[in-house]
């Protein structure tokens, strides 16, 4: 008895070679990312200092650092680096459309904090390694700002990105979204005092 054109062997290796495929595809495009270099937090991270908030200038073909970058929005970024102890990170998010990201250097987006409609939201932010609350000095740890008690935000590798976006609702009010972002802080944590007896 004939089997004819999908019998058996035939079969088998059609789904065999399209499971193939679609695995070499799903792995290539999850290994991309990690195999480009540089990608683009090292060409961000090479022009940002460490530890210290940037906020950029309005994007133009000469000056914008950030791909696509819409002309609606300011941005302001901190490359941080928790490998030395803490960082601290204190920022105003006056209304909904205002945001603060962190991303970890692969460029996974591991925290987001929306400002909210008609309130402001005061974010007094301290970046800690995953496991190395320990290392948190004491002076921080029991630190106020604006009233705010500080939220801690493991980050999942020692070197990352805060990201603050301000819309810009018009022109007039680009000098007060530059405002808002200049008053933030992104710096290292202060370390630990030794008490004195």
């Amino acid at each position: 008895m004939t089997r004819g054109w999908f019998g058996g062997g035939l079969l088998t290796a059609i789904l065999a070679g399209l499971a193939g495929a679609g695995i070499v595809h799903i792995a290539t495009t999850f290994a991309t990312p990690e195999l480009m270099r540089p990608n683009a937090y090292d060409r961000l991270a090479e022009h940002l200092p460490v530890n210290s908030l940037v906020v950029l200038p309005p994007p133009s073909p000469e000056t914008q650092l950030v791909p696509y970058q819409e002309p609606d929005m300011h941005i302001a970024i901190c490359h941080y680096d928790v490998s030395g102890g803490p960082v601290t990170a204190q920022v105003i998010l006056p209304s909904s459309g205002w945001t603060l990201a962190l991303y970890s250097a692969a460029g996974d987006n591991f925290y987001v904090m929306p400002g909210r409609d008609q309130r402001i939201t005061t974010v007094n932010a301290i970046l800690v390694s995953a496991g190395d609350e320990a290392a948190l000095p004491q002076p921080v740890a029991q630190q106020r700002t604006r009233g705010v008690a500080p939220t801690y935000i493991h980050v999942p590798a020692p070197t990352g990105l805060l990201v603050i976006r301000g819309p810009l609702r018009g022109e007039s009010y680009r000098a007060e979204v530059e405002a808002v972002l200049s008053r933030a802080s992104c710096q290292r944590a202060a370390s630990r005092q030794p008490q004195v007896e």
